[in-house]
């Protein structure tokens, strides 16, 4: 690809994976979770696909490497979900109103839920693209 294209997609890669995280974030407060900041983060990574050479690409994205962490972020819902049914009781007393952590686990369900998101479209896009 064009340098120009390759460096700035290296400028703006890492904005985008800030804003998907801070979409991610703050999904309890405002528009936006786990589904939009995964969503959000997957772009950065077509930039990346689309402005990279092929072999750069290839050794930094492997495919294996990919669907384990969509199965991580699978096994961390579920491992959230038994947890928080588990502790809910010290989970709800230590909350504040309207503060960051407010929305019990459910900012932690947003993370691992834009985990599997971003890395489920990864692989998608990934297959386009090659």
């Amino acid at each position: 690809m064009d340098e120009i294209a390759a460096a700035s997609a290296r400028i703006i890669f890492p904005i985008i994976m800030i804003v998907g995280l801070a979409v991610s974030l703050h999904g309890h407060l405002s528009p936006g979770g786990g589904f939009a900041g995964g969503a959000v983060m997957a772009t950065g990574f077509l930039l990346v696909f689309l402005t990279m050479r092929k072999g750069v690409v290839r050794e930094i994205f492997i495919e294996k490497r990919l669907s384990f962490m969509e199965s991580f972020g699978g096994f961390v819902i579920l491992m959230i979900i038994v947890l928080g049914a588990s502790y809910r009781a010290k989970v709800v007393g230590t909350q504040h109103l309207f503060s960051l952590w407010s929305g019990e686990y459910s900012i932690l369900m947003n993370l691992a839920c834009s985990l599997m998101v971003v890395t489920a479209i990864t692989l998608i896009l990934w297959r386009y693209v090659e």
